[in-house]
């Protein structure tokens, strides 16, 4: 159900304020595209620690532990603060808070963990798509496009083109966009 109908931006900020996570106080790095976007994520996290700096990384799927996809400092989530974080979402939702998907619980607990952990820079991988995406409500320094190819064509509307409407999603205005080397079929 990739639709805005279904997925909501304003209704996850919504949700994002009640619970108190200013997302909009940190510095983003946002990370889109079909194939190589972990990849590239992990290479941006990966020089920023080299420089010193305190990063926040957010990546998905994972592939043993949940907790892989919230890393700070090359260090995944502990289990005591996953399960803390998710505990307070969930009493959230339970108490008629906006219900939110399972990406945009996930998308919600890194966001403020990465609060708390007061790091430097987040790192966000996009999930499904860019435009309708969790991490697509943030203005970040710089947005980034890894290739993009077919995938997922059921969801994102059944064609290369439209593939590629849905990844440049994430573009914003006066926000610089590095964009991977394409195929032919993609420019």
């Amino acid at each position: 159900y990739y639709n805005s109908d279904d997925l909501d931006l304003g209704k996850f900020k919504m949700a994002l304020k009640d619970l108190g996570i200013d997302y909009e106080r940190l510095r983003y790095i946002h990370v889109g595209g079909s194939k190589g976007k972990g990849t590239t994520a992990r290479i941006i996290s990966n020089y920023l620690l080299s420089l010193g700096k305190d990063v926040g990384l957010y990546t998905s799927p994972h592939l043993v532990d949940i907790r892989e996809r919230i890393v700070v400092d090359g260090k995944k989530i502990s289990k005591k603060h996953f399960a803390k974080e998710i505990f307070e979402i969930k009493n959230y939702i339970d108490s008629g808070g906006n219900s939110l998907t399972y990406f945009e619980i996930l998308t919600a607990l890194a966001l403020k963990y990465f609060l708390k952990r007061k790091v430097r820079y987040v790192v966000l991988e996009v999930g499904i798509g860019g435009r309708l995406d969790a991490t697509n409500i943030v203005n970040p320094l710089v947005s980034v496009l890894a290739k993009i190819e077919e995938e997922h064509l059921e969801l994102l509307g059944g064609r290369l083109s439209k593939i590629v409407d849905e990844k440049l999603g994430i573009m914003k205005t006066a926000v610089p966009l590095v964009i991977a080397e394409q195929s032919k079929e993609v420019t």
